[in-house]
């Protein structure tokens, strides 16, 4: 996943070239600001350099700021918070620990599909890199439509930056509670590209969902005490 640490001429031919792979949908946001601010990050970051997920992430904010400064600024005071820096590093330490909690939250939120899941050999790990490098920003088909912002994506962004960690996890175990019922009824196959494509699904862009997710993150039980034990399990496995 990791794309390069030095900001050198082979990492900005790297920026390009995803920008222009990884950003195709991406029509009302020239490509040059994607190339400043990436190559920006990269030179003020040098432990983490560019990563593939970064583009995405920037493609929404800038989307909403439609300033390459204010941009930047909140690009890194995202990875910062989010210590999303761990994840995009080379060893990527805070993935393998967050795919550990999701499979411990789904074990006691939504049992019955975990356990599916198992029995399907699906493990978090290949269907949710993605929504946490890219904090969601790269599943949405589309999520930038001229004037208008998919408000689900908005609403849970509210959560990540106000709860972190937690706010990703209360996101994707509501969005697994609203697909339970399909996935246990589909092949491994289907799964990963109902969940990979997750952003494609038709509920998806409707505003009556921002509004069902926001009622619902209130009662759903996700706590920093129980991540933090989560945290200290997977840290004595894994020692």
């Amino acid at each position: 996943m990791k794309e390069g640490i030095k900001p050198n001429k082979t990492v900005d031919d790297i920026i390009r070239l995803d920008v222009k792979r990884s950003l195709a949908h991406a029509k009302y946001v020239p490509e040059n600001s994607f190339l400043n601010i990436l190559r920006a990050y990269a030179l003020y970051n040098k432990s983490v350099g560019y990563c593939q997920g970064m583009s995405f992430i920037v493609e929404l904010i800038i989307s909403m700021t439609k300033d390459e400064a204010l941009t930047f600024s909140i690009l890194a005071g995202v990875i910062e918070r989010l210590s999303l820096k761990d994840i995009y590093g080379e060893r990527m330490d805070l993935l393998h620990k967050e795919f550990y909690r999701l499979r411990k939250l789904l074990e006691i939120h939504l049992p019955n599909l975990q356990e599916y899941l198992r029995i399907m050999g699906l493990p978090p790990g290949l269907y949710s890199t993605s929504w946490m490098i890219t904090l969601f920003t790269s599943t949405v088909e589309d999520g930038i439509d001229g004037k208008i912002l998919n408000p689900f994506l908005l609403t849970a962004w509210d959560h990540f930056i106000a709860l972190r960690w937690k706010g990703i996890y209360k996101v994707i175990v509501f969005l697994m509670e609203k697909l339970e019922k399909r996935l246990i009824e589909l092949n491994t196959t289907e799964i990963l590209q109902l969940l990979i494509n997750i952003g494609k699904q038709k509920f998806w862009a409707e505003e009556e969902l921002a509004v069902e997710f926001a009622e619902k993150a209130k009662t759903l039980k996700i706590t920093n005490t129980m991540l933090q034990v989560l945290s200290h399990q997977f840290d004595k496995l894994s020692n």
